[in-house]
């Protein structure tokens, strides 16, 4: 039988409403290699009161050198998306790169898995 992680007023994945509490961790294509920096801790919270709706939101450190945002959360269904910037040789080769994902409880925990 599956968790019911998405009651009212709940933090997506039944997670602690606690700051860093998450973690983004992009690889492959790239973005793993050494000097890129894209494995990132960051808080997953429900900012309303308790028992009042599902407005998780995801917020970033300040230290965030890629612009990582996830600006959507559906915790009934655990859909996320968001972007991302992949640095460039400078800043006008800078590109934006968005990815989506789904939340899924598997043998190994609850986690998101996606694509970008």
């Amino acid at each position: 039988m599956q968790r019911q992680w998405w009651w009212a007023g709940a933090v997506v994945l039944g997670l602690p409403d606690t700051p860093d509490n998450a973690a983004l961790d992009f690889t492959l294509g790239g973005l793993d290699d050494e000097g890129k920096e894209f494995d990132l801790n960051f808080s997953l919270l429900n900012p309303g009161a308790p028992g009042l709706g599902l407005t998780n939101k995801a917020t970033f450190p300040a230290l965030n050198p890629n612009k990582v945002t996830m600006p959507t959360i559906t915790p009934a269904t655990g859909a996320f998306s968001g972007d991302f910037t992949i640095p460039g040789a400078t800043a006008a080769k800078n590109r934006k790169a968005t990815y989506q994902g789904l939340i899924v409880e598997d043998a190994d925990g609850i986690q998101g898995h996606g694509f970008f």
